[in-house]
């Protein structure tokens, strides 16, 4: 048994060789948290690095740990604005408390208004994934004030990743939205939140479709914000609640394929439960529609929770994929949505939980 001095020695020695080898930063962190108190600068930045490769490994917990070893080895009187930065970001991805004040005075010490920018969307996405809507708002907010007088689209940006957070809450805390006339991104992440605002608040709801249709543009603005926005999914939802049933869900499937690509399951779950619901709406008009002529009836879709994969809401087509019958069933349902009677004397045509929501009238 190595005596304990020795040992930390030795572990000291350890990660400064792993390190000149380009060894896992994890790796050489894991030595350095054994090897005493840090009496070299290198070590800060081998730990920064740890914690940020461990938080896009999916380990915040591990980064955490790392990054905070990290603000003790450096110096008190003044830690790297980037190393706390990315400690509010780990916190927040591990569900921790994560103070916003010192998220924004650590983002003043950043020069660079572009990296400024995206730490603050970066944990504004993170918030609204763990349902922190109110913060996460109030993040992007601030995100926006960054650009009030410079980029109008990373301003719209931030505006509509604002309102995806708000939505979640009661109509007096949504805070302002531009009006989106233009065609770049901000317009378009700007225009799906108006797509769905409009399906809600106006009849007919074709006219938010409309928008909605505009706002993906041939998957642009999934291209744009990924995912992981909080954006994305409320035109898939406009287009769910106006019977564009169809375009909704090839639009989900889309989302929910780029979620499992990154790596993001919080993306990929609210993106299933996005395409769930689309599903569940075909499946419902097309036994209110009464089968199709051909009398392929019911049997023509199978609408399922789960399969084997795990996927939310997978369809089945018992039919070939892209035979006439199938198309002419899909067709006639989307054609014909089975309308639904609701207090107050209106006719709408209900979608998933959401019945009275999209009027038609």
């Amino acid at each position: 048994m190595l005596p304990p001095r020795e040992r930390t020695a030795q572990h000291a020695h350890a990660a400064k060789l792993l390190a000149a080898n380009r060894t896992e930063p994890e790796v050489v962190a894991e030595h350095l948290l054994l090897a005493g108190p840090p009496r070299e600068p290198w070590v800060v930045s081998a730990l920064h690095e740890a914690g940020r490769s461990a938080a896009r490994k999916g380990a915040p917990a591990a980064a955490v740990r790392y990054l905070r070893s990290a603000l003790d080895a450096a110096d008190a009187g003044g830690p790297p604005a980037e190393v706390l930065v990315d400690l509010c970001l780990a916190e927040a991805s591990a569900g921790e408390a994560t103070s916003l004040a010192r998220f924004a005075h650590a983002l003043q010490d950043i020069p660079e208004h572009a990296r400024r920018a995206d730490a603050l969307f970066s944990l504004g996405q993170t918030m609204y994934r763990f349902g922190r809507y109110a913060e996460a708002g109030q993040v992007f907010r601030q995100g926006a004030a960054l650009f009030e007088d410079g980029d109008r689209q990373a301003r719209l940006r931030f505006e509509a990743a604002a309102f995806g957070a708000e939505y979640h809450l009661a109509p007096e805390q949504h805070g302002p939205l531009s009006a989106a006339d233009g065609t770049g991104p901000g317009d378009r992440a700007v225009l799906a939140v108006h797509a769905l605002r409009e399906c809600l608040m106006s009849a007919p709801a074709s006219t938010g479709a409309d928008m909605a249709t505009r706002a993906l543009d041939d998957g642009a603005l999934l291209a744009d914000l990924t995912s992981r926005s909080p954006v994305v999914n409320l035109a898939v939802l406009a287009l769910l609640h106006s019977g564009r049933l169809v375009e909704a869900h090839e639009a989900a499937d889309a989302v929910v394929l780029d979620a499992r690509g990154r790596g993001a399951p919080m993306a990929y779950a609210e993106a299933s439960l996005s395409r769930a619901l689309v599903l569940l709406a075909r499946g419902a008009h097309y036994r209110g529609g009464g089968g199709c002529a051909d009398g392929t009836g019911q049997n023509g879709i199978a609408c399922s929770r789960t399969n084997r994969g795990g996927d939310v809401g997978q369809l089945h087509d018992r039919t070939s994929r892209n035979s006439p019958k199938r198309r002419a069933c899909l067709d006639k349902v989307e054609e014909n949505p089975p309308p639904v009677d609701v207090p107050g004397g209106r006719r709408v045509r209900a979608f998933g939980p959401w019945a009275t929501a999209s009027r038609t009238t």
